[in-house]
């Protein structure tokens, strides 16, 4: 890993900074998507659950008529 160009004042070289905050960047992007794909999946088994509970509840009334 390279090391952190500094500038006589100390403080961190523009291009470096750049960088970081592309990274920064780069990993919220990432952490978004998988915020997402979550929420996604969950949604799914949920609905996927409540149908599964309706048709039951159908077939189990019919059998019963």
């Amino acid at each position: 890993m390279p090391r952190k160009r500094q500038t006589s004042a100390g403080k961190i070289d523009p291009e470096v900074m750049r960088e970081i905050e592309k990274q920064t960047q780069k990993q919220q992007e990432i952490d978004n998507k998988r915020r997402k794909q979550k929420l996604i999946f969950w949604s799914l088994i949920i609905f996927g659950t409540a149908i599964a509970i309706g048709v039951a509840v159908v077939l189990s009334d019919l059998a019963e008529w």
